[in-house]
């Protein structure tokens, strides 16, 4: 990996980084901490805003913060217990070449093609055949992938990223700054029907010195255009996201407006063809989907980096979770992860089979009620007075068995964001009656 700024290895003195470039190489590096990252950016009057980029930056403000632990945790067969993950893990054995491993789960993607599908089974499978110019590894820590290196502007209005050279997509066509613009412009063009524009909304110009050099504009600093844009943004060929064949006459260009007269066979075959078989720049190829069966993933051996280790992956999609398990003890399928995670309600089933790893660890997955859309309960006191009503910690204890982690407010507990100081409401029948009354509702004969 290439760098633009210097690697800084072990405890840094924060009043030698001059510079936001340096101040971020040395969080990533984990030279400084991010207490540290802020104070230093203070002190040589960095705003505030730019601050916020750069914490993006550095992933502290993504899922987890920095971390250059790397202890691998090694998965033995266990009993009735499941195996905490507090990094990357290892299974016990020796590694193997080629094979095919099959991953169960009962949700079937609505589409592959990255800009339009909303369920986590597209994201599995999509995020083995696109990529993006940055990754996040298993610390949740950004790292570049289609990227070589990045800068960011000392008002933090201007990213520079160097691209890898000698990229090409499965179809052939290369990988460039031709590219970048051109996804942008697919994005941002409604009829494709991007499911979110964040971060490419707030680009204002690019330019692009070369074909391995882009550099995007934003009009006001914006703290997460690193997540967004670098890290969770895949690209695809500009044959499939070029609004016009003759849209951009340079690559050299400032945004303009996208036409509107793309044709809608175009608009089709954007929405169709890579919703069955995305092409991206990724390890995988999407060889066949049968609805309701599988997905079936192959190496690509004309992958730019190292190749994969498998020859291929199945996706199998299940009728139900009994199927799945059925599989999953017998060895017909050797994963259940992400979108096939088996629910805490069936987990001590699955450790009871003794021929499987349970690997336990927080995720982002959160579940809620969203309740002020229907009448009175638009009334904040009945929606506290429910809150008090709901004894949420047996709920966790019997229901959850203990394995799911109590949120408050609306952030995840393992993020850089969470709130730990928030106190959850108590179960606390005569409050809820109290609030409720204070809301105008009174009981009736049969107690409701």
């Amino acid at each position: 990996m290439v760098r633009l700024i210097p690697d800084f290895h072990g405890p840094v003195d924060p009043g030698a980084l001059e510079g936001i470039n340096e101040i971020i190489q040395a969080r990533i590096d984990g030279g400084i901490t991010r207490r540290q990252l802020i104070r230093r950016a203070t002190q040589i009057g960095i705003a505030a805003p730019v601050v916020g980029v750069m914490l993006h930056a550095t992933s502290d403000m993504a899922f987890g913060a920095p971390s250059n632990a790397r202890d691998m945790v090694t998965a033995s067969l266990q009993d009735a217990t499941t195996i905490p993950v507090t990094g990357p893990t290892a299974p016990t054995g020796t590694p193997i070449e080629g094979g095919t491993v099959v991953a169960s789960t009962t949700d079937e993607p609505d589409s592959l093609n990255p800009w339009i599908t909303q369920l986590v089974s597209g994201s599995d499978l999509y995020q083995g055949v696109c990529e993006g110019l940055l990754r996040y590894d298993s610390n949740q820590q950004l790292f570049p992938l289609l990227s070589d290196s990045f800068t960011i502007s000392e008002d933090g209005l201007t990213y520079t990223f160097k691209l890898r050279a000698g990229v090409t997509f499965h179809n052939g066509e290369p990988f460039n700054a031709h590219t970048i613009i051109s996804n942008f412009n697919g994005v941002m063009y409604g009829p494709f029907g991007a499911v979110s524009q964040l971060g490419w909304d707030q680009v204002t110009g690019f330019e692009s010195p070369d074909d391995t050099t882009i550099v995007m504009t934003t009009g006001t600093p914006y703290a997460p255009f690193m997540t967004y844009v670098g890290g969770e943004s895949v690209y695809l060929p500009a044959s499939y996201t070029d609004p016009c064949p003759d849209y951009l006459a340079s690559i050299a260009s400032p945004v303009a407006a996208t036409p509107a007269d793309v044709p809608q066979e175009a608009i089709d075959r954007f929405k169709v063809d890579l919703g069955r078989t995305p092409i991206g720049t990724g390890p995988f190829t999407v060889v066949e989907w049968r609805a309701k069966e599988q997905v079936t993933l192959s190496r690509f051996d004309g992958y730019w980096g190292e190749k994969a280790k498998l020859e291929g992956l199945v996706y199998r999609i299940n009728p139900d979770s009994n199927t799945q398990l059925v599989q999953l003890q017998t060895g017909e399928s050797q994963v259940a992860a992400s979108s096939g995670s088996i629910g805490s309600s069936r987990l001590d089933e699955v450790l009871g089979y003794g021929t499987v790893n349970v690997l336990e660890q927080s995720g982002m997955a959160w579940n809620h009620l969203d309740l002020k859309h229907i009448d009175f309960l638009r009334i904040t006191k009945v929606r506290q007075a429910l809150d008090y009503a709901t004894p949420t910690q047996d709920i966790i204890d019997n229901i959850m068995k203990g394995r799911v982690t109590r949120a408050f407010a609306d952030q995840a507990p393992i993020t850089a964001v969470y709130n730990p100081n928030i106190t959850p409401r108590p179960y606390d029948l005569d409050m809820a009656k109290q609030l409720l009354t204070e809301a105008g509702l009174t009981l009736n004969g049969d107690g409701v």
